[in-house]
């Protein structure tokens, strides 16, 4: 936003220089000075096109720092800056208001070197930061458990995809997503599980995505549009299975939780300001 403001400031000034130069040579003409008309169209035109192209590409560059980026792509920049070997152990991913995709993550991940256990790290316009120790889960509650970063095989534009079709299915309309990237119940297989929010900012379903496989595990839609919403969930009792289910048994294997015996490379702990999101899905 900085950056369009200033691309702004400046072709005004450009426009205040343009608007003086002509009059100042139209003045020259009424005085009979040697400035002839056809190199002062020149000069319009010249500055005319300047300007355009400035108002066309300045949008532009405010942009670049706060691009849509997937969580994939993200674990990729964080594991260039911060090493790949941090990234193994995850026990969850969060971004907001993603449309489709969000511009933010946080990811919390496994660091026996950390004194919670934890660390969590920020990636988004541009910037990647180690925010430190992470406080919100040990010792007063466990994460469900721990991706292994092997078997994230979804990433989250795929896991999109999945959503957007359920929902087109079940005639349920959206506006923007929540993402959570965290690990099934007692196993290290990762489930994506995105929450679609309509334009006034209400919950309208959650469907929940294997990262490993692709199979839709669960969804939840909520029809607000009587005076009682309706919620339909396919983990009812006799509740019928997601449409995108292929009936596959979870896949575990290996282990469940990091071995504590995991050291990953010392270095100094940057701890940033943590940044809040938004709201707890």
């Amino acid at each position: 936003m900085g950056a369009v403001v200033a691309g702004s400031l400046w072709f005004g000034e450009v426009f205040a220089r343009y608007i003086r130069l002509s009059e100042g040579e139209i003045s020259d003409i009424f005085h009979g000075k040697f400035l002839k008309k056809r190199y002062i169209r020149a000069v319009k035109i010249k500055w005319m096109i300047l300007v355009l192209v400035g108002l066309m590409i300045a949008p532009v560059f405010g942009q670049q720092q706060s691009l849509p980026v997937s969580g994939k792509k993200a674990l990729t920049i964080l594991g260039q800056k911060f090493g790949v070997e941090h990234f193994q152990w995850i026990v969850e991913m969060r971004a907001f208001n993603g449309v489709p995709q969000p511009r933010e993550w946080s990811v919390v991940v496994y660091d026996p070197s950390s004194i919670t256990l934890l660390n969590e790290y920020w990636m988004g316009e541009g910037r990647a930061v180690n925010e430190g120790p992470y406080d919100k889960i040990y010792p007063d509650k466990a994460p469900i458990g721990y991706i292994d970063f092997n078997k994230l095989k979804l990433d989250s534009t795929a896991a999109f995809t999945v959503a957007e079709g359920e929902a087109r299915r079940a005639r349920v309309g959206f506006d923007s997503l929540n993402y959570v990237l965290r690990s099934r119940e007692y196993s290290n297989e990762p489930v994506w599980i995105l929450a679609l929010v309509d334009a006034e900012k209400r919950l309208v379903g959650k469907v929940h995505v294997s990262g490993l496989t692709g199979s839709v595990l669960r969804t939840i839609w909520i029809n607000r549009q009587g005076p009682t919403p309706k919620v339909i969930d396919t983990a009812v009792p006799n509740g019928k299975p997601p449409v995108g289910t292929n009936n596959q048994q979870p896949r575990s294997g290996g282990q469940l939780y990091p071995s504590s015996s995991t050291k990953p490379k010392q270095g100094p702990v940057i701890i940033g300001e943590r940044r809040v999101l938004g709201a707890e899905q």
